[in-house]
């Protein structure tokens, strides 16, 4: 009797896969292998009419450390540049101090910076390129007067020598 069950339990296992073997070169068929076609994410109507069971999300892979390097190398070699800066309002301390990094040693590497008069991103790009006491390099477009912006940002801009466009 167990050899009987065994037997049975062996053939609908084989028909499973034999059928689960069907739907693959339907598929394969109608959209050719996964090496033949390129990862996509169907349309509203392909998921309604084809099902979720067919969805493909290629994974998202970040670039590489050599990537990144080869692009800072990349920006390094072309020489000076016109960078202009733009961001929000509302940023945490940290972000804030990072932007004011990366805008100190865009300034002392010769790179002309254009930002606005705002507060967040903007007052941070400030802050840097005035560190690096090269005030030529730093341009601030104001949308209105040095009149009209927050006390905050006015005391800032004082501190700006030139290149102040309002």
């Amino acid at each position: 009797m167990a050899l009987l069950q065994w037997v049975c339990e062996c053939s609908k296992r084989d028909e499973y896969l034999d059928n689960w073997k069907e739907d693959e070169v339907i598929e394969n068929s109608l959209f050719g292998t996964e090496d033949d076609r390129p990862t996509q994410i169907p349309t509203q109507a392909q998921s309604l009419v084809e099902g979720s069971r067919l969805m493909m999300v290629s994974e998202f892979k970040p670039p590489t450390d050599v990537d990144y390097l080869q692009e800072l190398l990349a920006i390094q070699q072309q020489g000076p540049r016109n960078i202009g800066f733009f961001g929000t309002r509302n940023m945490g301390f940290m972000h804030q101090e990072l932007i004011e990094i990366l805008s100190y040693a865009m300034v002392i590497t010769n790179n002309h910076i254009f930002t606005s008069g705002a507060s967040g991103t903007n007052a941070a790009v400030i802050r840097g390129a005035l560190r690096a006491e090269k005030p030529e390099f730093l341009t601030v477009i104001l949308p209105q007067s040095l009149k009209k912006q927050p006390p905050e940002s006015q005391e800032l801009l004082s501190k700006v020598r030139g290149n102040l466009i309002s």
